[in-house]
């Protein structure tokens, strides 16, 4: 596995449990592990999750909150945020490519 990723919500619960997964990935081995910020209302969301995540955690992305997709529910989606796609760009920056013929 080249990398873990976290997916954190600006709430103290979910900043507890990326906290444990950062020390339960470390314990199995892992070394790359990366947040990303989910259900982000504002600045104030972000900045809370960046303040609450361990040092060593880095936030790679935030994804926004969207109502409309709270309400879909099983509805088709509609075309992901520019966030998702910044998000995408960045993990291939930052996790290399598996080597041709390989399956991973």
């Amino acid at each position: 596995m080249d990398a873990l990723l976290v997916v954190v919500e600006p709430d103290r619960r979910s900043l507890d449990t990326a906290s444990r997964t950062l020390r339960l990935a470390g314990e199995v081995g892992l070394e790359r592990v990366l947040a990303v910020a989910n259900k982000v209302r504002g600045r104030a969301d972000e900045e809370l999750i960046r303040a609450g995540l361990p040092e060593e955690l880095p936030l790679l992305a935030a994804i926004p909150f969207r109502e409309e997709l709270w309400l879909l529910g099983t509805e088709p989606l509609p075309p992901p945020p520019r966030e998702v796609k910044i998000l995408f760009s960045k993990l291939l920056e930052v996790i290399p490519k598996p080597a041709k013929g390989s399956l991973s």
